[in-house]
């Protein structure tokens, strides 16, 4: 992490390889996001982020911004979980996901879905984690 924090702030983009099912059906584990180091100013929600809470990295969609005491906060949401993380210190931001590769296959970005799972929001991640139980129950 500190290379890629290095290189971060050197503008040199990463490329992180993600895990877990939290950004189901958007990003599965194994895709690979391309993060470019960018301040918390220049964000917009929907967009995908990376955070540091405590020594992990977690890529979440950007859903709101908040303002405590003249520090920037963001919270974020994985697109299969129902509540939103806990706010996170825009300090503990290392990027924005740029685009997002499975196999050979360029995964899309899509403005529409980004707007879905910020203002629709709980209903996307309801009907997201829903499939992703039915997948898991059938061994799909």
């Amino acid at each position: 992490k500190k290379v890629g924090l290095d290189l971060l702030d050197g503008n040199q983009p990463i490329r992180l390889e993600l895990g877990g099912f939290s950004m189901y059906p958007n990003f599965l584990p194994g895709d690979v996001a391309v993060i470019e180091r960018t301040d918390a100013s220049c964000l917009k929600r929907g967009q995908v982020v990376v955070v540091q809470i405590e020594s992990r990295w977690i890529a979440h969609r950007l859903v709101d911004f908040r303002t405590v005491d003249n520090t920037l906060f963001v919270i974020t949401q994985g697109d299969s979980v129902i509540r939103p993380d806990k706010p996170v210190k825009s300090s503990k931001l290392v990027g924005a996901v740029g685009e997002v590769s499975r196999g050979n296959s360029h995964i899309q970005y899509s403005a529409i879905l980004a707007w879905a799972y910020v203002k629709l929001r709980p209903l996307p991640q309801i009907f997201s984690r829903a499939v992703l139980k039915i997948k898991w129950k059938l061994n799909l």
